[in-house]
């Protein structure tokens, strides 16, 4: 039986978007015994990998941002060890037409692109699978808000201003929507109006769980958004910004989260463009 050592390590978002590989890997040595590698500052997502089929053991590493002793001895025993290292990849890849997170961590894998899209469809986008059961809310206007990402770094140019998102829940709470807030637990709070509630004193898997309660996502690209587009349950709104930020104007789904039930709409140059009631309106199409 080969033993294989890998995954993506850094961030939340890097763990999920790396599945695919972890599928190709899998299905090329279907009598493998996985090691699925989460660096240790990003052990409270582990629980979100508990039973999934590919993954034979979950591995935190030892120390944050490196390994251990005992995490290199094992490596050492595998027959195979993949790194998905940002330095693998030419600059600004995201502006290259028709690539995604998904196909950037597939090149830093040392795979070839070309195999990427041979796979069954089913397996070019990153899947969890819910190990609990649901506790759905009552009603069918439960929104999951994700709006600040927070998770991935706090950088705000990644997200609405604090405005924007108080205009959009406004609206949506005058039409009887409920929103329930997620992220970070020092996030504001965004509204303190009747049918508004913050869950951020959850923990992380806590929070993704509750989501799932609700009816559709609402958020921005983030760690939490591709986790909960993996599992493919609910509708899910995520909103991009296409900037000079990024250098991603000419390939703006670059960081859609991939799922079966995600879309994404795409602000162009910076948040001030973003259209409050295109969002709003999108949102009642789904719900």
């Amino acid at each position: 039986m080969k033993k294989i050592w890998g995954v993506r390590s850094s961030l939340i978002g890097d763990i999920i978007i790396a599945l695919p590989v972890v599928s190709f890997i899998k299905r090329k040595y279907p009598d493998s015994y996985f090691y699925f590698v989460i660096d240790k500052k990003h052990e409270h997502c582990a629980p979100l990998f508990k039973d999934h089929p590919l993954i034979d053991e979950i591995r935190i590493t030892q120390k944050k941002d490196g390994y251990g002793e005992e995490d290199l001895e094992i490596m050492k025993s595998c027959d195979i060890v993949f790194n998905c290292s940002p330095e693998s990849l030419p600059p600004f890849w995201w502006n290259f037409e028709g690539l995604n997170l998904v196909h950037a961590t597939w090149i830093m894998a040392g795979l070839r692109l070309d195999d990427y899209f041979t796979q069954p469809e089913e397996d070019k986008t990153p899947k969890l699978y819910r190990w609990w059961d649901r506790k759905p809310m009552s009603g069918d206007k439960n929104i999951a808000l994700w709006p600040i990402a927070s998770y991935s770094g706090g950088d705000m140019n990644r997200n609405p201003s604090l405005d924007q998102w108080e205009k959009i829940i406004s609206e949506l709470l005058k039409d009887g929507y409920n929103i329930h807030q997620f992220g970070w637990h020092e996030n504001p709070t965004l509204s303190e109006a009747e049918g508004y509630q913050d869950h951020s004193k959850l923990s992380f898997v806590e929070q993704i769980q509750k989501s799932l309660d609700c009816n559709m996502v609402l958020g921005i690209e983030s760690g939490a958004t591709w986790a909960l587009a993996a599992y493919g349950e609910i509708p899910q709104l995520n909103l991009l910004i296409m900037s000079a930020h990024h250098e991603h104007y000419r390939n703006p789904l670059a960081w859609h989260p991939l799922g079966k039930k995600s879309e994404s709409i795409v602000v162009s140059n910076n948040w001030q463009n973003l259209d409050t009631d295109k969002v709003v309106a999108a949102v009642k199409n789904i719900l």
